[in-house]
């Protein structure tokens, strides 16, 4: 019988040594994360380049990780509403196809538009697709 009362009592114990404040799930998790496969493609669907990009902290091989992840975060995630850096281009016709397929905030992501050349690539989505040098 002495056993169950000491086990009672260190459940007890337990209990009350374990802080019954509940934790804000940002605070555990920390915040909202991307893993994304960023590619470029020839207008053959070749792909030409690619990057690997892990946010918020802009790990993986894309040159301009920490500034890619800030301009995803500036637009929710929404590629079709990146600011772009506007910049002349020539109307040389050599199209590109720029994709990314990953997971942002748990949600699957699956996006892709072509652009006329490379420079209407870069000038429409800004450092997002530039991993080449």
């Amino acid at each position: 019988m002495r056993v169950p009362a000491l086990s009672g009592a260190a459940a007890l114990l337990t209990a009350a040594l374990i802080p019954t404040t509940a934790v804000p799930t940002d605070a555990v998790l920390g915040p909202p994360t991307a893993e994304l496969d960023l590619t470029v493609a020839n207008a053959a669907g070749t792909p030409l380049r690619g990057a690997l990009l892990t946010c918020p902290d802009g790990l993986g091989n894309h040159p301009h990780g920490e500034e890619t992840c800030a301009v995803l975060e500036s637009v929710g995630g929404d590629l079709d509403r990146l600011p772009g850096d506007s910049h002349p281009c020539t109307r040389e016709h050599a199209p590109v196809t720029a994709t990314v397929t990953g997971v942002r905030q748990g949600v699957p992501v699956r996006w892709s538009r072509t652009f006329a050349n490379a420079c209407e690539m870069d000038a429409g989505t800004g450092p997002v697709f530039r991993f080449w040098g």
